[in-house]
């Protein structure tokens, strides 16, 4: 099928385009090396970390829960 991954037999969208895909990517490396360098505010340097790694997630499997939650997708791909 075009346009989505197979997850235990159920067929899950992505919602994901390749240019958000690499936007995401870069966002999520910049962002964990702010977090290592934030060890003098460990609370912030967590959330900042737990940031990087849903944007890191939803860039590799190309699927964003908020995106799903509001309808919204920025991939081309749309046949099914």
């Amino acid at each position: 099928m075009f346009g989505k991954h197979q997850d235990g037999g159920k067929t899950v969208p992505i919602n994901v385009g390749n240019l958000d895909a690499i936007a995401r990517g870069a966002s999520a490396v910049l962002l964990l090396i702010v977090a290592a360098f934030m060890n003098h505010l460990p609370v912030l340097s967590l959330a900042v970390a737990i940031l990087a790694l849903f944007f890191g997630g939803t860039a590799l499997t190309r699927q964003c829960p908020v995106y799903r939650l509001l309808d919204v997708s920025t991939s081309r791909r749309t046949r099914s």
